[in-house]
């Protein structure tokens, strides 16, 4: 009958439809790059290789990648997928290339200069003051913070990677300080300090602390961190009954403000060996491995 040889016909396009659709899907299976799923390649996560890419840091990446503006082989990503490096990878449609070498500058930043990207009450960030200063770099990373109102000592780089495994306070690279206290503070006070506080919850590891000299109304004090919370000194400081009213960091690991020109302000420094092999390590790290840093 006519609706016999109907479903027939009917039968017979739809098989030759989903032939001709599977046929469709394995060519581009083929020539599609897929994402690496070999257990023989080192992987990363996405986050970790915008980073290193100098890209940005690893939780603005998670963002990036949330927001649907990464792609993995020409595949929009919104989770923290492993990657190799072999694999092509994007950011707001811009190719993002293997990871650069790293460099190291030693910028002598001045107060009223503050340590993010934007800041909503427009004040000077550190990527404008790069630029005022003759450093002009994509993606300026900086090895931890320090705050508006202090000076001295910021190392910038290239390479999150290099920033982070600087920043993690098992790297125990040394932070040295100059710190101007308003008052004077007893012995019995630093020795406390010395030998680590816990702070509203938070513990503070022991730090050397040596009295520099005294003026009629301030103290001038040596601080030595092997870590760096946020605003650290400034709350161990209230902690012992004083108030910081200058702050100028000197040293950071193998690094010296007093390497850094006056009237220029910065300088690229050789990545030194103690850095270097820490950077070694870091990239050998399985991405189970790595913790959060403190930030100064």
């Amino acid at each position: 009958t006519q609706s016999t040889w109907g479903s027939r016909l009917e039968s017979i396009n739809m098989s030759l439809f989903a032939r001709r659709w599977f046929a469709g899907r394995l060519c581009d299976i083929a020539w599609r790059p897929q994402r690496s799923l070999s257990t023989t390649a080192e992987t990363e996560r996405l986050s970790k290789r915008l980073s290193k890419a100098g890209v940005c840091s690893r939780r603005q990446a998670e963002v990036l990648i949330q927001e649907g503006r990464v792609v993995v082989n020409f595949e929009v990503v919104k989770s923290n997928v492993p990657v190799t490096e072999e694999d092509f990878v994007s950011v707001d449609g811009k190719p993002i290339s293997k990871s650069p070498q790293p460099r190291i500058w030693l910028v002598d930043k001045p107060v009223d200069v503050i340590c993010t990207r934007t800041d909503p009450e427009k004040r000077k960030t550190i990527g404008e003051y790069l630029k005022e200063i003759g450093i002009d770099i994509p993606h300026p990373i900086t090895v931890g913070r320090l705050d508006i109102n202090s000076e001295g000592l910021l190392l910038v780089t290239n390479q999150g990677l290099l920033a982070r495994a600087m920043e993690l306070p098992s790297a125990h690279l040394r932070r040295e300080y100059q710190v101007r206290v308003q008052g004077h503070i007893n012995e019995e006070a630093l020795q406390n300090l010395r030998e680590g506080v816990k702070i509203d919850g938070i513990s503070y590891l022991p730090m050397e602390i040596t009295l520099d000299r005294m003026q009629t109304s301030n103290t001038w004090l040596n601080i030595v961190l092997t870590e760096g919370k946020n605003r650290h000194i400034r709350h161990v400081m209230q902690h012992a009954g004083v108030r910081v009213n200058r702050l100028i960091r000197v040293r950071y690991g193998p690094y010296s403000l007093e390497s850094v020109p006056k009237e220029k302000r910065w300088l690229e420094a050789p990545i030194h060996p103690q850095i270097k092999a820490l950077f070694d390590a870091a990239r050998l790290k399985k991405p189970s491995q790595d913790d959060d840093p403190d930030v100064e």
